[in-house]
């Protein structure tokens, strides 16, 4: 039996103890390491996709004359196709970031583990072996979550559904470090990392609301700080996966 078997087995079996001043020293660490790095790569691919929705949706909407109303999305309103067409997009939206995110996340190990890193490192998980598994596994939880969204949107409990989308999230969190690290299957990783968040939520939730609220502290400074200050919720992320899963000695 390989070391993620053996430890998931243990944690399953046995739980694990995480301390949440631990977490957050050391993904404050990390942060420091990386902000610059990941802010400007984050910089450049949110910056390109903004520019290429804008262009691509100047196709299809009249920007001049679009009010405020219109912006709202009514998914009563909208037909079969139309529903399906926007559960669609947004899936191969979350497909298209998963590589990404993923990157960011291993940069957060290399700064950890090498001498050196590199820009390009960021980039390394849209040509991994593993690639298959982020792609499928955000495609099912961007399935999940959004088609929640749609229904309960439509029977006018829009919170519940945004709740439900919320919690399926947090407890899915550590599917990408577990597929980029543990090397599991997009099942595996996803069905272990509701496990290996079950055991500790409260600690993993402070922790991710924490990260959360740090890294938008860049929005009331100049709005484009956020680049720079949003690196450090995935600090956060490998933190959580070093002291709750961890690797192997």
């Amino acid at each position: 039996m390989n070391y993620i078997n053996k430890r998931l087995n243990e944690v399953r079996q046995n739980g694990y103890q995480i301390d949440l001043g631990d977490l957050i020293n050391e993904s404050f660490e990390s942060y420091k390491k990386i902000a610059l790095l990941a802010g400007l790569a984050l910089l450049i691919v949110i910056l390109t996709l903004i520019i290429v929705v804008v262009f691509g949706l100047s196709y299809f909407t009249d920007f001049e004359n679009l009010s405020e109303e219109s912006m709202i999305m009514n998914f009563a309103t909208f037909s079969p196709v139309e529903i399906a067409a926007y559960i669609g997009g947004v899936s191969l939206f979350a497909m298209f970031l998963a590589p990404f995110t993923a990157g960011l996340i291993k940069i957060v190990h290399d700064v950890e583990t090498k001498d050196e890193v590199s820009f390009a490192t960021i980039f390394e998980c849209y040509k991994a072996g593993y690639l298959k598994d982020l792609l499928l596994s955000s495609l099912i939880i961007s399935l999940i979550t959004s088609t929640l969204t749609v229904v309960f949107q439509i029977i006018h409990l829009d919170f519940v559904g945004t709740l439900l989308s919320y919690v399926i999230g947090f407890l899915m969190c550590m599917t990408i470090p577990l597929i980029v690290f543990g090397k599991l299957s997009a099942m595996s990783a996803i069905s272990n990392s509701i496990m290996v968040v079950s055991k500790q939520p409260l600690i993993i939730f402070l922790a991710l609301l924490l990260a959360a609220i740090g890294s938008f502290i860049g929005f009331f400074g100049f709005c484009i700080g956020i680049f720079f200050t949003l690196p450090y919720l995935y600090c956060m992320y490998y933190a959580i996966y070093k002291h709750s899963v961890g690797f192997e000695e």
